[in-house]
């Protein structure tokens, strides 16, 4: 039981997950060291459920770069969730339903600028909101963000330990301490992607791109100046 919320800081350009650190049964409860919550390489993720499952995660996942021709939800939605379920299969966290369908676990993953929440069926979701939460104390965390939310001067490691702690006050299976980790990215420019594509290119390329941009040059000069040639 748990309770585990994400929070999009745009103006910092920060994603934020925390979580509680209590482990329970339907009797009992105990706080962990181990936390629900942490960086894997370029993932942020805090997850639900299984603590096998999250360390598998935090320990071995590992996945293959992003294509220059894969968006970010595509590149989500095949290469990591393939990924994620290689490493479930192999490490015995792969579950299989009563329709023979395979399943797994519920995590929070944030990657470059998006939080996404992966479901039981491996469906890569992303939120209208700046927040989501999972858990079974997920529902109060989400209604106590959503009022947080309107407040500005409210800064976003405080909204989310407020939000725990309402979880913690609220639901039974909530509690211990509280970890917040947070993710950095940079937004990027339409510079950034050009300069991207540029230096991804031969020499053959930038110098039919420099011929390209001389003759355009040219054109224009001779329109503007009613002339037949370039100097």
């Amino acid at each position: 039981m748990t309770c585990v919320i994400g929070f999009k800081a745009k103006d910092e350009n920060k994603i934020y997950i925390g979580a509680d650190t209590i482990g329970s049964t339907n009797y009992t409860k105990e706080n962990r060291k181990d936390g629900k919550v942490f960086a894997s390489g370029d993932f942020t993720i805090g997850f639900a459920g299984s603590y096998r499952m999250g360390q598998v995660l935090q320990y071995k996942l590992d996945v293959p770069a992003q294509k220059d021709s894969q968006t970010d939800h595509g590149y989500m939605a095949t290469t990591f969730i393939d990924a994620v379920r290689r490493l479930f299969d192999k490490n015995g966290i792969m579950g299989v339903d009563h329709d023979n369908k395979e399943f797994g676990g519920l995590f929070l993953v944030a990657y470059k600028n998006e939080l996404y929440r992966i479901d039981y069926d491996f469906q890569v979701g992303i939120g209208s909101e700046d927040f989501t939460a999972i858990g079974s104390g997920g529902e109060v965390a989400l209604g106590a963000m959503y009022a947080l939310n309107s407040f500005d001067e409210v800064g976003p490691t405080e909204k989310v330990t407020m939000s725990i702690l309402a979880a913690m006050d609220l639901t039974p299976f909530v509690g211990g301490d509280i970890e917040i980790v947070s993710h950095t990215y940079v937004e990027e420019t339409a510079i950034d992607k050009v300069y991207d594509k540029l230096s991804d290119m031969t020499d053959e390329d930038l110098l039919e791109i420099q011929e390209y941009l001389d003759m355009t040059i040219c054109d224009n000069n001779m329109m503007a100046l009613g002339v037949d040639e370039c100097e």
